[in-house]
């Protein structure tokens, strides 16, 4: 697939399937009405109106973006993907890899979201050594040949990152799922209209039932990177738990 939107900064990134893809949400720009106004106070969130200033977009990104329109209107996503006007920036990068384990024979796929390192969270690593950090990582087991489980990341957002994706099953259909990793660390993830704040943990996963039914279990996740997320998944497949639940 072409390059399309965010990952590398501030050109859009690349996308290699079935790893990763590229979004963008679309949002309306112009001068702000009455009610629009009303909002620009002191309490708005950080960067909460920095694109409404037109005369500050980055229009060259903007034509670039907008070659790819047609392929992205294409995608079959939870949310449509966009393109809309931002003014420069600069990203660490964020992605997304496809991840998988077996448990008692049954596959188990996963997309584990990445943020790169740089100085919006560079407070978060510490002293380790990491270049990014795994901010979610959504697990289900699948009873279909699909290897794609497509995906897409967006960084136009930046300093929030958000991500969506679908998976494939024949007892439930598909599993739709965003995560939103925002500025502050406040962090959350919907999956088939359920809702999780991952503060609370940031591995979540699905089992779909015979009855077409959902299980869901959350739990926490260690810092990782997104090459070390690959192994950590593997070793899911032994985890008590992980057994007994998708089991």
């Amino acid at each position: 697939m072409p390059n399309a939107m965010a990952s590398q900064a501030p050109s859009p990134a690349r996308v290699v399937r079935p790893v990763r893809w590229v979004l963008v949400l679309c949002l309306g720009a112009g001068a702000p009405g009455p009610v629009e106004a009303q909002h620009h106070r002191g309490s708005d969130p950080p960067n909460a109106h920095r694109q409404d200033d037109s005369t500050r977009w980055d229009r060259a990104m903007l034509a670039n973006d907008l070659q790819y329109k047609g392929l992205l209107d294409s995608l079959d996503f939870p949310l449509a993907v966009g393109v809309w006007p931002v003014e420069p920036y600069e990203t660490p990068g964020n992605g997304s890899t496809l991840v998988e384990c077996f448990v008692e024979g049954e596959r188990v796929v996963g997309r584990a979201l990445h943020v790169g390192r740089g100085p919006h969270n560079e407070a978060a690593f510490g002293s380790n050594d990491l270049q990014d950090e795994v901010v979610a990582v959504i697990l289900v087991a699948t009873d279909t040949p699909d290897d794609e489980h497509r995906s897409i990341a967006i960084s136009r957002n930046h300093p929030n990152y958000l991500a969506e994706g679908r998976f494939t099953t024949t007892t439930a259909g598909n599993i739709d799922w965003i995560t939103m990793h925002l500025a502050d660390r406040s962090a959350y993830a919907i999956v088939n209209m359920r809702f999780f704040d991952l503060r609370a943990g940031r591995l979540i996963l699905v089992a779909p039932r015979p009855d077409g039914t959902l299980r869901f279990l959350q739990r926490e996740l260690p810092m990782l990177s997104h090459t070390q997320v690959e192994a950590f998944v593997a070793g899911l497949s032994e985890a008590p738990e992980v057994v007994s639940f998708f089991r």
